[in-house]
């Protein structure tokens, strides 16, 4: 486990580090000097900043209340809304973009309506004016459920015997929301709030779709082709994995241990109120609305996908399976979606190996080996994939893995570094709610440890360990940074480097948007499987 974390996270990063730090074998930081020097850099770096902020900010607004109703209220079609809540996980916002960019468009759908309804004169040119603000607003529409999910997970853990107590001293719902719910919650707030920051300023594909570069990431992604004659490249990486490992580290810091949110044994659940007739379909009403506009981009891209043309009308003028037709047959998409589905197999295999070993010893070992296993375990969460892409160039140019060959071996353990997390978090929860006096009792019958295991221990943690992996699986297989950096050559493409080509062609948003709804399939169907095997403690899967 140390040496696949060594070999293809540790190394790859500290090459990263030598390269930007040291010129002509020595310490120095004149790398970083001209590149604060250089007009615009520093400029770039607070756009990335701002942006990421503005996305927290607007996945915030979405999150807060929707998390906070599913959590405390009965009210009709929750089960439907605690099922759609997922949806926007399921396309990536580079694919998304894609629908947002049609919808925006100076003829599109949202100009026409407001046309139609004599609310304005002329179209508006929402993209060219506002571009900032649409990569902001596609980016908080995939990421708002993660912190969804984690508010959520944090209401739930709440010990209801002190909301009783406050509401039997006189304090009004507000008093008791400020001075008893907020303060339980804040420390997952924030850390959900840390995942939607480092996924936004790490975010690739959704900016070049909107041809948005004056962006952090866009930057890197053009250093890529002259990385070994430019190493002002690698400084650049370099403070954007500083920025998110800073992040993160806040995160941990501030996330304190043993509070009374985590609803500690003998804790009395909260038991949610179930509302009346009246206030049941206000509230449904509202989420639904607010899910509408959360899978706006969804929509889009379905839509679009099954277009035979769309152009001057609010819906397309027909449609046709085309399109679908042809992600089966071209060449390009067809090889693309084999590449995706093997290499996420590979991945998940990859992650379903180490992860399960490592959450195995992390539930069982409380010493020094099961804490630095869990450290090591999380840092992937702080390493963006644009990172660790130009990491792997750098770092393995002219060896067996040299990703200007075949890119594959790289993608298959890149991807599965970077789901490490979900896929321990998973396996560790697993086993820590499996009884080790089983284990013992089988032990002393005569059983060794790998028999006890397979008989045992894996039979009581199996759904814990099938969920940690098909979320590896769906994650994989619309991995974008990684994609578009690393797959060169037409017959390595991915799903996400596939797509992005398409986009260049005539007809190619049609197509793309048909691969897309085909990926986004398969990665809902994945995630609806993971929710049902995990229940309540999804959420926590995507913690830090």
């Amino acid at each position: 486990m140390l040496l696949f974390i060594l070999c293809f996270l540790v190394y790859p990063l500290g090459g990263l580090l030598c390269r930007a730090f040291f010129v002509s074998g020595r310490f120095s930081l004149a790398y970083f000097v001209v590149l604060l020097t250089t007009p615009g850099t520093l400029e770039l770096f607070l756009r990335s900043l701002n942006l990421a902020l503005l996305v927290t900010a607007i996945s915030a607004l979405i999150a807060l209340p929707l998390a906070f109703a599913l959590s405390r209220y009965v009210f009709p079609l929750k089960g439907f809304f605690q099922f759609a809540v997922l949806w926007p996980m399921i396309l990536p916002p580079f694919v998304g973009a894609i629908g947002i960019r049609r919808v925006l468009a100076r003829f599109g759908p949202l100009n026409l309506l407001l046309m139609n309804s004599r609310l304005i004169d002329k179209p508006l040119d929402f993209l060219g004016a506002a571009p900032f603000l649409a990569v902001a607003v596609t980016e908080a529409l995939h990421l708002f459920p993660v912190l969804c999910l984690y508010v959520a997970s944090a209401l739930g853990r709440i010990d209801s015997s002190l909301e009783d107590a406050a509401s039997n001293a006189g304090a009004t719902p507000w008093a008791r929301f400020r001075r008893i719910t907020w303060p339980l919650i804040l420390p997952g707030c924030f850390a959900g709030a840390c995942l939607v920051f480092i996924g936004s300023l790490t975010d690739l594909g959704t900016p070049l779709v909107f041809d948005y570069t004056a962006l952090i990431a866009v930057k890197i992604f053009n250093q890529v082709d002259e990385m070994h004659v430019n190493p002002l490249g690698y400084a650049l990486v370099v403070m954007l994995l500083a920025a998110t490992l800073l992040v993160f580290v806040l995160a941990k810091a501030l996330m304190p241990q043993g509070t009374a949110a985590e609803g500690q044994k003998g804790n009395a659940p909260f038991v949610p109120r179930k509302l009346g007739i009246v206030s049941g379909l206000t509230v449904s009403l509202l989420l639904l609305a607010l899910l509408a506009i959360a899978i706006l981009p969804h929509l889009a891209v379905l839509l679009t996908s099954f277009a035979e043309s769309w152009f001057m009308s609010v819906l397309p003028f027909a449609y046709t399976l085309g399109h679908y037709l042809e992600v089966v047959n071209h060449p390009l998409t067809a090889r693309s979606l084999k590449n995706s589905l093997f290499l996420s197999f590979g991945s998940t295999l990859v992650c379903l190996l180490f992860g399960t070993m490592m959450g195995y010893l992390i539930a069982r070992n409380r010493g020094p080996l099961g804490r630095l296993l869990e450290g090591l375990s999380m840092v992937p969460l702080a390493v963006p994939g644009i990172v660790l892409a130009f990491a792997y160039l750098g770092a393995f140019a002219d060896t067996c893995f040299d990703p200007r060959r075949n890119p594959f071996p790289l993608l298959v353990f890149g991807y599965a570094i970077r789901r490490l997390p979900f896929m321990v978090r998973a396996a560790a929860a697993g086993f820590e709610t499996s009884s080790i006096v089983l284990e013992e009792a089988a032990q002393s019958v005569g059983a060794g440890r790998s028999k006890t295991f397979m008989r045992i221990t894996l039979p009581l943690t199996y759904p814990y360990i099938m969920a940690g992996g098909i979320l590896c699986f769906s994650f994989a297989m619309l991995e974008v940074s990684e994609s578009l950096l690393l797959a060169m050559e037409e017959r390595f493409y991915p799903l996400s480097k596939a797509m992005y080509a398409l986009l260049g062609r005539p007809d190619g948003p049609f197509v793309a948007a048909a691969l897309g709804v085909s990926g986004m399939l398969v990665v809902g169907l994945c995630l609806l499987a993971a929710r049902r095997l995990l229940g309540k403690k999804f959420g926590e899967v995507f913690g830090v």
